[in-house]
């Protein structure tokens, strides 16, 4: 019941009326893009559960699903949460080349908003 209170708190402030997107990582091989979706979206709840700001939770769903994808393993290859944290610092992300013009890139939080 403490992560349903702690969810309902972060619906407002840092997540009110926000648009972030996280570029997703490069990966070296693709094994397979089963489950990445699914992957993604666990996560971003792990995050949120674990009191995360938003740009962390996206951060997190990227990277999972990216090891999702670049794992002949599958799910079975993701680490626990700050591995997958730890794993995106400095990990090369791919260029986002047809955004429209109203978002706009964070240099100091790694991520596009509007």
């Amino acid at each position: 019941m403490r992560e349903i209170g702690a969810l309902r708190s972060m619906l407002s402030g840092e997540w009110y009326d926000r648009e972030l997107l996280e570029p997703p990582f490069a990966v070296e091989r693709l094994y397979s893009t089963n489950g990445a979706g699914d992957t993604a979206i666990a996560g971003f709840l792990t995050g949120m559960l674990k009191g995360w700001p938003p740009e962390h939770c996206l951060k997190l769903a990227t990277g999972s699903a990216a090891f999702r994808i670049g794992s002949a393993e599958g799910a079975d290859a993701i680490p626990d949460a700050k591995e997958v944290m730890e794993w995106c610092v400095n990990r090369e992300k791919m260029k986002l080349t047809r955004l429209p013009t109203s978002w706009q890139w964070s240099d100091s939080k790694q991520i596009y908003f509007r």
